[in-house]
């Protein structure tokens, strides 16, 4: 049977509606930012059609001439297990190829069997697994008195840091549900990522924003380094954003017990276990 492969545009914004209908609540949210997708320059927002029907779509974000990112591929349920989901990952890596990147990567949550096996069936390898958290700040009893003594490291001082810091992140670092490449030119453009460290302990503080509204979703830490000074950093990253709804803390398995000593919940999944980010990595030839 053939398909065919597209760039998505404007008029197929009905398609993806009925998509997205047909997907649990939590992922129906591809309509928020389909628009914001087909118009922005570095990404590529794809439908794959058998005939007129689309069956599923997905997105290549260029971050660097050498890094693409994999996201948002949706195949609605009543198209599931028939491949779909594999075709759609296999002409990402494809189309990589062909625009010569060299790291093709994409992040899923640890119960999304599928995509981990098309990752794996694809040559894609497991690089690491994030532990997230949430919290609501105005919930806490914090001390209003409290001097925050951090203040943001430049790029260059976060870049020596993450070169001695045992567990740090050495070629992409993570910001949660997506992962950029340790490339200061691109991390200079960033300006919704600051950095604060104490000792040799780093912490990545990231704006998530919506793609169609630019405001702030929710702002999250990820922590690398010492034990000993991770709680004051995220306490520190609480307080300083105390006005906003929610945060989110990423750690390593080895500090998830720190967001919960500090008044953090664990996300969990549709299926109630523990929500974990997986991110995955395939090398080009």
């Amino acid at each position: 049977m053939r398909y065919l492969f597209r760039k998505l545009v404007r008029k197929d914004i009905q398609a993806i509606a009925e998509i997205a209908s047909y997907m649990p609540v939590h992922f129906q949210n591809i309509l928020e930012y389909a628009e914001s997708l087909i118009d922005d320059p570095k990404c590529y927002y794809f439908g794959m059609f058998q005939e007129k029907k689309l069956l599923g779509v997905g997105n290549l974000r260029h971050k660097t001439s050498k890094f693409v990112w994999i996201e948002s591929v949706r195949v609605a349920p009543s198209n599931q297990q028939k491949g779909i989901g594999t075709a759609l990952f296999k002409h990402c890596v494809e189309k990589a190829k062909e625009e010569n990147y060299t790291i093709v990567a994409y992040a899923t949550d640890v119960n999304n069997y599928g995509s981990c096996n098309i990752g794996k069936k694809l040559g894609f390898y497991l690089v690491e697994e994030m532990n997230l958290y949430w919290i609501k700040p105005k919930n806490l009893n914090l001390d209003q008195d409290y001097v925050i003594n951090q203040q943001p490291i430049t790029l260059d001082k976060a870049f020596e840091l993450m070169k001695i810091i045992p567990d740090g992140p050495k070629e992409e670092v993570s910001m949660g549900w997506t992962y950029s490449p340790l490339d200061k030119t691109f991390l200079a453009k960033q300006t919704d990522i600051e950095f604060y460290a104490l000792e040799k302990t780093l912490l990545l503080e990231y704006k998530d924003r919506n793609l169609k509204t630019n405001e702030i979703r929710a702002i999250r830490a990820v922590v690398f380094g010492s034990e000993i000074h991770v709680k004051e950093l995220l306490n520190e990253f609480i307080i300083r954003n105390i006005m906003h709804e929610y945060l989110h803390c990423v750690v390593s398995e080895k500090f998830e017990h720190i967001p919960q000593e500090l008044g953090f919940e664990q996300s969990i999944t549709s299926t109630g276990s523990p929500n974990k980010i997986l991110y995955w990595k395939l090398e080009l030839l």
